[in-house]
């Protein structure tokens, strides 16, 4: 009995798989569903538009219209105040404050009048 249940099994396995493998047959003759399909015409490039890729000028690439961006300056740097600041370059330096601009300009009188601009400093100092 056993026997028998397991090769009718196989008969009908065998029957599904003939019959879905037919189905994925190609047909003999050319046409949609036969994996051949024939084209017939033509290609011509003689017809293209004349492009010219040579610069034909100088290039002006720029940004406008950009908003300005000022820094907050120092806010303990007073105009008449006296400071000994460090550059990056470890140069020492005393400053008499006259004026104070924005983003950390200050301008100064040591031994000439001049404006620098104490954000590169490494230190800045009040001296009494």
């Amino acid at each position: 009995m056993r026997n028998i249940l397991v090769l009718g099994s196989l008969a009908f396995v065998a029957m599904v798989w003939s019959g879905v493998s037919a189905q994925q047959e190609m047909l003999p003759r050319p046409g949609a569903g036969s994996g051949i399909i024939k084209v017939a015409g033509s290609v011509s490039i003689d017809d293209m538009p004349d492009v010219s890729s040579k610069q034909l000028g100088p290039w002006r690439v720029g940004i406008t219209d950009l908003p300005e961006v000022q820094l907050a300056g120092l806010s303990f740097v007073r105009a008449g105040g006296r400071y000994e600041v460090i550059w990056s370059g470890a140069e020492k330096e005393s400053l008499v404050v006259t004026a104070v601009g924005a983003s950390g300009w200050v301008k100064v009188q040591s031994p000439h009048s001049r404006w620098v601009n104490l954000s590169a400093a490494r230190s800045i100092e009040a001296a009494n």
